[in-house]
């Protein structure tokens, strides 16, 4: 029909690349928003990248996950949310470990646990 609008739930008869592209594009833009300082922006890019993969749970999914977790994760420890920032940093860690992901992004995550728990004072945790 001309003129209609039909709302679009996300992945929803979207093919998988499409949903793909679209949570790649979300992460982008949120992870631009947080370096511009556009909190609000950044959150609402990440978590809904979050909210699209939660609803499409495909183990092809898996990578997308952990790239949004560490984003979340970056996201809540720019914004001082430490414990927040933990939680997704170290979710995101154990999924790249279970995708055996390359090493330069499995050493990243690590760094980023690290920060947060020094930041912490949990110097003994980031050591290990």
């Amino acid at each position: 029909m001309e003129g209609e609008v039909i709302a679009r739930i996300p992945g929803a008869g979207a093919s998988t690349g499409d949903m793909q592209d679209l949570v790649l594009g979300c992460n982008r833009d949120g992870m631009d928003s947080l370096r511009k300082g556009n909190m609000k922006g950044a959150f609402e890019q990440l978590k809904y990248a979050e909210a699209i993969l939660i609803a499409n749970q495909q183990d092809e999914n898996s990578s997308l996950l952990a790239v949004t977790c560490n984003n979340l994760g970056c996201y809540y420890k720019r914004t001082g949310k430490l414990h927040a920032a933990l939680s997704y940093l170290r979710r995101a860690l154990k999924i790249e470990v279970s995708l055996q992901t390359d090493n330069v992004t499995v050493s990243g995550t690590h760094l980023n646990l690290c920060s947060i728990l020094s930041m912490l004072e949990k110097h003994d945790k980031a050591l290990q």
